[in-house]
């Protein structure tokens, strides 16, 4: 098989595995209190499309005035559409059109779809610079790292913008030496920066890496001025399409565009606190000190993947020591792949370590560093192969071909039964470094975070409470109470059970959410209550279900 279908058939059959595992898990899994933003937005934005340009064809325009646009699109204007869109569009498909998911499940698709083009992506750069065996094994190893796999699955923008930060990676490495691809290059930089606000890192950094690389081709000469050498073409594209994919898709900024875009980025700089519970201490402004994305990485993903991506990283820098003491000699776009691996894992984790970013959320800003580090740890398991089969000197045979399987397999059935174990669970999940959730609940960290509906209570509400029960929720009943409505449009949730404010509530479900400073008040308050149900992880409590009358 030409090399090319083989990394385009592995590719796929990635990707495959990614829909193979992610859809069925879905519906197990709870809402986020993102549901009502995005969610909501999904679903408005995917119906102006359809009024928009039905009455078009007709040749009615009033879709496009302003009053209408703003009347769709002035909800969650906070973020940009790109990840909302893909949200809506699959609700439109799956949902509405074929009638084969409910809304929450036909949301969903959206960001299921969108992840497993990462991992299409994702294995076929690793692949195409560096081999098969850290291609498919980075590729896995993305996918069971079992906070991503959380976020892999709901209606929020943090694996989207993971996704489409690799995606503009992706087409940069393939457009440095071809026009067709500097052109796409730009037009995926338009999709990541109408994901989130994460893509001007992105260029930043390979602005500055291309300015580096050139630096020795910046010379005054005296009569002619400054020169400068040939900028890529990439370079220009990305700023400029990107803009102006920008623009086309987010139809809340047609209008007043500067005070628009003024007002977005006003939001973001003044972002209201969030609360981060982080060895014990609550963090909301100041935020958590400045190693805590290295910290939560370092306890939430599984060992042998911190492991591998270490020896990734360790692989790539000798690597790069030699090369650039020119012991040894590689192509220059595997060179490339390489220095900017290191430096966008860096960003897309560093970027967080500032003082004044905000950290929350467990791991969910700064989930572009991911898909990076999955690859470093692929590289590790690589080097590995490499190793060995360099010790039992064989050029071909079973144990050439055995071997790569073998390893991947290996370096991968720890992180698929933590994942699995774990499920639905995800964001609960700490690894034996800090001795699971006891130990990370013993030095304080949190035990799980936006206060998720979880599935296996809505079943329990509705086999087990009576007719008309009023439910509350401590310490955050409001996120529950916009929450609730996603369920019982879906008839997940019996229509009778009412989410009611304390002082009316027949039943208490206590949240073991410690980064609310009233939680201590709240669990002495209600612990001797009668308890009548508890989710809980390795002997850990995640909410318990008391009666209060």
């Amino acid at each position: 098989m030409p090399h090319k279908r083989k990394i385009l058939l592995t590719s796929l059959i990635i990707a495959i595995i990614y829909l193979a595992v992610l859809i069925p898990t879905a519906q197990e899994i709870g809402l986020t209190d993102d549901v009502d933003f995005y969610m909501k937005a999904a679903i408005k934005y995917s119906e102006w499309i359809t009024n928009a340009f039905s009455k078009a064809i007709k040749g009615d325009f009033t879709g496009f005035t302003q009053s209408e646009i703003d009347s769709y699109w002035n909800y969650n204007r906070e973020h940009p559409p790109f990840a909302k869109l893909m949200m809506g569009i699959s609700h439109l498909v799956f949902t509405k059109w074929l009638k084969i998911a409910n809304n929450i499940m036909g949301i969903r698709l959206g960001i299921m779809i969108l992840v497993s083009v990462l991992g299409f992506v994702l294995c076929y750069t690793v692949y195409r610079y560096v081999g098969f065996t850290a291609a498919v094994s980075s590729s896995l190893l993305l996918l069971f790292m079992p906070r991503f796999f959380f976020h892999s699955h709901v209606e929020t923008l943090d694996a989207a913008v993971a996704s489409t930060y690799f995606f503009s990676f992706a087409a940069y490495l393939a457009s440095r030496k071809s026009l067709r691809w500097s052109i796409l290059a730009g037009l995926v930089f338009g999709l990541a920066l109408s994901t989130k606000l994460n893509a001007p890192f992105f260029y930043a950094a390979i602005l500055a890496y291309w300015g580096v690389k050139n630096i020795d081709e910046f010379r005054y000469i005296r009569g002619s001025g400054l020169k400068f050498p040939k900028v890529e073409l990439s370079l220009i594209t990305m700023p400029v399409l990107g803009l102006i994919v920008f623009y086309l898709i987010w139809p809340w900024i047609w209008n007043d565009t500067l005070k628009r875009l003024n007002e977005y980025m006003g939001f973001h700089i003044k972002h209201y606190g969030i609360y981060f519970y982080y060895f014990g201490t609550i963090y909301e402004k100041p935020f958590a000190p400045w190693h805590s994305s290295f910290v939560m990485t370092l306890i939430t993903t599984p060992p042998l993947t911190i492991i591998a991506g270490l020896a990734g990283i360790a692989l790539i820098i000798f690597t790069l020591l030699k090369i650039y003491r020119k012991r040894i000699k590689i192509d220059e776009p595997q060179q490339v792949f390489y220095e900017l691996l290191l430096i966008n894992a860096f960003i897309t984790i560093g970027t967080v370590a500032f003082p004044n970013v905000p950290k929350y959320g467990g791991v969910k800003l700064f989930l572009p560093f991911f898909p990076f580090f999955a690859i470093l740890g692929g590289i590790g398991i690589q080097g590995a192969y490499e190793f060995i089969r360099k010790k039992i000197r064989t050029e071909g045979g079973f144990l050439k071909t055995a071997l790569p399987p073998v390893l991947i397999i290996l370096a991968l059935a720890p992180a698929v039964y933590s994942t699995l174990r774990i499920h639905p669970y995800h964001l609960s999940y700490y690894n034996i470094f800090i001795g699971g959730p006891k130990g990370a609940l013993k030095v304080g960290m949190e035990r799980q975070y936006y206060d998720i509906f979880y599935t296996d209570l809505v079943k329990w509400f509705n086999n087990n409470l009576p007719k008309n029960a009023k439910v509350t929720f401590l310490p955050n009943n409001k996120e529950y109470i916009r929450s609730a409505p996603y369920y019982k449009n879906d008839k997940l949730l019996r229509d009778d059970i009412r989410i009611v404010d304390l002082n009316t509530a027949e039943y208490l479900v206590l949240t073991h959410e410690e980064r609310w400073r009233e939680y201590p008040e709240l669990y002495n308050k209600y612990k001797d209550y009668p308890n009548l149900y508890e989710i809980s992880v390795e002997g850990v409590p995640l909410l318990n279900v008391y009666k209060l009358k």
